[in-house]
């Protein structure tokens, strides 16, 4: 766990955040300049992190995960996720 300071920080100096959705996301309120790739579960589909890109004019594209098992366990198509980068620049 990094203290809040220091997580502001890294936001705040992010070019591009990837990560799965949760509540760590919700730090790109601190960000500026920010590209953004939300991965979801591929049961749990929520817009919270869209809603929010929109409002802070931050470039959002996101892949849904698919099933690998019963466990909950999820694979992200590399295919897909190359795609995604290559959209954003990167």
């Amino acid at each position: 766990d990094l203290p809040f300071r220091k997580q502001v920080e890294l936001f705040h100096s992010a070019e591009i955040i990837i990560g799965v959705h949760g509540a760590g996301l919700a730090n790109i309120v601190f960000s500026e300049n920010l590209k953004i790739i939300e991965i979801h579960p591929p049961k749990e589909i929520k817009t919270h992190y869209f809603m929010l890109s929109k409002a802070l004019n931050v470039e959002y594209r996101y892949i849904i995960g698919e099933d690998q098992d019963k466990n909950d366990n999820f694979e992200v198509n590399l295919s897909k996720f190359s795609e995604i980068l290559k959209q954003l620049g990167i």
